[in-house]
This record gives structure tokens, sequence and C-alpha cells, in this order.
């Protein structure tokens, strides 16, 4: 994984925007000063793992959020697809499974 300065700065750049605040507001919130905020958000200074940490706080959201990592493809397992089902289409797909195994000899030559 390589670090993204711009797309952690628009990441920045839109969560301040979306709480309202200035910079001067979370520079004294943050102790970070301005102009490193401003670097921040324009991608040209990487942020500390200090400055992460109290950004991770003042924001309230995760480093994989400030830093742009994605959440890893998760496959859905058989058994909670099923449960999203209702119990009609439960009962089909029960039913044909069974006979897919009952027939297997039948169905894969």
């Amino acid at each position: 994984m390589k670090y993204d300065g711009c797309a952690v700065g628009s990441i920045l750049r839109k969560l301040r925007n979306d709480r309202n605040v200035t910079l001067e507001q979370m520079s004294g919130d943050t102790g970070i000063s301005v102009s490193a905020i401003k670097q921040y958000e324009q991608g040209g200074r990487q942020i500390s793992i200090r400055n992460l940490y109290v950004l991770i706080d003042f924001f309230g959201v995760d480093a994989n959020t400030i830093l742009n990592v994605p959440e890893p493809n998760k496959e859905i397992s058989i058994d909670e697809r099923l449960k999203r089902l209702d119990k009609k289409q439960r009962n089909y797909l029960k039913q044909t499974f069974l006979y897919m195994v009952d027939h297997v000899n039948d169905i894969a030559s």
C-alpha cells in the first residue's frame, strides 16, 4: 500500500467541510497548525503518526477512512445469504439442492 497524499487530502477536506469546521477551528481543536492542515489537504505533506491519531479522534473515524484504505472484499457466506431470503425462497432452494445432491451423477455426467 502506498500513501496517496491527494486522496488523503481530499478526504480530510471533505471530513472538515462536512462538519462545517474552519481551518482555524480545526487547528485550535487539534493542535495541528493551519499550515500543516492546508498542506495535508493539498496532498503536499504526509501525516505523522501522532497527527493521524489526533485526526482519528477529532473526526471520529478510523485510520483506514483517513488514509483511503478500502475495506477488503468480504464474500458473504452462503448461509448468510440464505438467512436474508424469506422462508418460501429458502425452502425452494433447499429442495432444489437436495434434488441435485440426490441426482448428481445424472446431472454432472
